[in-house]
């Protein structure tokens, strides 16, 4: 009975494990706030030297984009990529500059100065329209990266169906530049 009481006693002080994975957030378009639907997500996980996929998640008619995740891992391991042709991707682990005008693929990628350090995943998810002179081979190598960087894109089968139309658009942009 003592045991029983100790450990009953332990667990009470005990603090509740991390927040899970699951969230829900909406997708709009950054010019006019208009939600984007079918905009893929791609949610992973990064803890130490630990990195894995957890799933994806399409985003409804009115732009809602929810991850039922297991609980595995808490919130702020959480790797998050939303693309949908047409838009920059967005992530909350990293920003992505697209060069403008025909220069070579030599974008940049770095911590988002608006995220915060627990990679909070906003309310509202704003993406904002890939520039009409953007240097598109750039934006499909962070794409790229997102999806295949370990060469699993096959368990990764929405977010990789959904990004090869941009490649085939960087393949017609770069031309024979990029053999």
């Amino acid at each position: 009975m003592r045991t029983l009481a100790l450990l009953l006693g332990i667990a009470l002080l005990v603090p509740p494990p991390a927040a899970a994975q699951a969230f829900r957030t909406r997708v709009v378009d950054a010019r006019n706030g208009n939600p984007i639907a079918g905009a893929v997500a791609l949610v992973g996980f990064q803890s130490g030297n630990k990195v894995g996929v957890l799933g994806e998640a399409v985003t409804d008619a009115d732009g809602w984009l929810a991850f039922n995740g297991d609980g595995t891992r808490p919130a702020s391991e959480l790797t998050v990529y939303v693309y949908k042709f047409g838009y920059l991707l967005w992530s909350n682990v990293a920003i992505f500059r697209v060069p403008l005008g025909n220069r070579p693929p030599s974008g940049r990628w770095g911590p988002p100065g608006e995220a915060r350090q627990d990679r909070e995943i906003p309310d509202t998810i704003l993406i904002a329209p890939f520039p009409s002179n953007g240097w598109r081979p750039t934006h499909a190598i962070y794409l790229g990266i997102a999806v295949d960087a370990d060469g699993r894109h096959a368990e990764r089968p929405l977010f990789w169906k959904a990004i090869q139309r941009e490649l085939e658009e960087a393949a017609r942009q770069c031309g024979s530049a990029c053999d």
